[in-house]
């Protein structure tokens, strides 16, 4: 009910407010008590509420006045901007008038208002302001962005280019295909894959490539000793 009572209460608001709106005519507003008519500068016009006015179409508005929007060279009116004009595509606002983008070679223009205003096509990439065509060696691929390679499955990225993972015994290829992992039973060293020597009392861990303590024993300096029943009772 509570709620109720409020938004009666606002809409009861909304029209007192909208009841003193419409005291005036059309074309005037109120002002100390008295309706007064609204003065329309030239090349300007009431709004749809008429209480109000705004400049015509290529016009813009200077303190009390509608004052003629100056289009520079390679410009259109457009009346969302802030100064009434927008430069047209190829060209970038400065100051007073629109610049021309210097689009590089292998480039292409875009509608974005930050940035450089070009990017380089598919196979370059941006080299200060110029679009370098993109090396890629042997064994490699264009990423899908377009401006660098990614090397194929089985190879690795170097200063040289791709070459070759040496997969160890007891290894295999990780899932990235970019470098190689041990598998169950082993864990990697310097130079390839080592079994895992399983103490007394102990099992491969879950990941494959380390061992845990059986139930009831705990890890410590390399074996499993047995926990005592008051250690047990509070876990590991």
């Amino acid at each position: 009910m509570l709620a109720l009572v409020t938004g009666h209460g606002s809409l009861a608001a909304d029209a007192a407010g909208n009841a003193n709106a419409q005291q005036c005519a059309r074309g005037s507003v109120k002002e100390a008590g008295a309706c007064v008519a609204i003065a329309v500068p030239e090349n300007a016009y009431l709004d749809a509420y008429g209480h109000q006015w705004r400049c015509s179409r290529g016009f813009t508005r200077v303190r009390d006045a509608c004052v003629a929007v100056s289009v520079p060279a390679n410009a259109y009116q457009d009346d969302g901007a802030v100064n009434g004009w927008d430069c047209i595509r190829g060209f970038r606002k400065s100051q007073d008038r629109c610049e021309r983008i210097a689009v590089p070679a292998n480039a292409y223009l875009t509608d974005a208002s930050y940035g450089m205003g070009w990017e380089c096509q598919r196979g370059f990439k941006r080299q200060n302001a110029a679009c370098e065509q993109v090396q890629i060696p042997a064994n490699a691929f264009l990423v899908r962005g377009g401006d660098d390679f990614q090397c194929m499955r089985g190879f690795a990225r170097t200063a040289a280019g791709c070459e070759a993972i040496r997969v160890p015994k007891n290894a295999y290829l990780n899932s990235a295909g970019s470098g190689w992992s041990c598998e169950r039973g082993f864990k990697a060293t310097a130079d390839g894959c080592a079994p895992i020597v399983l103490p007394s009392n102990a099992h491969i861990s879950y990941g494959g490539n380390d061992w845990s303590c059986d139930d009831g024993f705990r890890k410590r300096d390399g074996a499993c000793v047995a926990e005592s029943a008051g250690s047990y009772s509070r876990g590991r």
